[in-house]
């Protein structure tokens, strides 16, 4: 998978699930059982043990080893890497993956195992009319390539007008404002790129051109 932009760190730095997934809990050796709190500290303690062994700062992520999803909970087995620089974080990108398919189920899409492209945008962003003009020429192109996504805080009553002026073919889900909340969003459109495994391969914002999506999901 390539890179995941450092812009998808930064916006999932403070996330929290709550009503969106059963309970969390981590484990280090596929038996113990780690609260949120507890996994948090274990990675400070990893980060100041090694930077102060190594003699300079040094940065912790963590790499899923498993996931077993029971009926009220998520177990994440894991270890945890340090290297002298900073490194993309697995949980953090699994998890906004998670988020956004969840609500795809709660609106009863059907998203099949090919490639998706969510694109988040405001009626408050004149690049979201941009951003409209680049996926409808995306779908016309690469018609049933792509699952195609779009998620906005704007309320029905706000979109409509703006979609009435601005006419974008493809599904919407909105008011999500606590969704895009959870993922930290601040900047529209934001659009994330999937693999056909709904893992998330790239954060763009601002893009103007279909060719350069192309690009990079090939």
């Amino acid at each position: 998978m390539r890179t995941v932009k450092n812009t998808l760190l930064t916006y999932l730095f403070i996330l929290t699930i709550s009503g969106y997934s059963q309970t969390e809990f981590y484990s280090s050796n596929g038996k113990n059982r780690i609260s949120e709190e507890a996994f948090q500290q274990m990675k400070s303690e990893t980060k100041a043990k090694y930077s102060e062994i190594i003699g300079k700062e040094m940065f912790v992520a963590p790499a899923m080893e498993n996931i077993t999803t029971k009926q009220d909970s998520v177990i994440y087995e894991f270890k945890l890497n340090v290297k002298d620089q900073e490194q993309e974080d697995q949980f953090k990108i699994y998890r906004a993956s998670e988020m956004i398919f969840q609500r795809c189920e709660d609106y009863y899409l059907v998203i099949k195992p090919r490639p998706t492209i969510v694109c988040f945008w405001s009626s408050s962003s004149p690049e979201s009319i941009e951003l409209f003009s680049v996926i409808n020429k995306i779908e016309k192109e690469h018609k049933g390539l792509f699952n195609i996504v779009s998620i906005s805080p704007d309320s029905p009553s706000v979109a409509k007008i703006f979609l009435e002026k601005h006419p974008f073919n493809f599904v919407h889900l909105l008011g999500e404002s606590q969704l895009v909340d959870l993922l930290g969003i601040k900047k529209y459109p934001t659009v994330f790129f999937m693999n056909s495994d709904k893992t998330i391969q790239f954060v763009k914002e601002n893009v103007k051109t279909s060719k350069n999506i192309i690009d990079q999901l090939k």
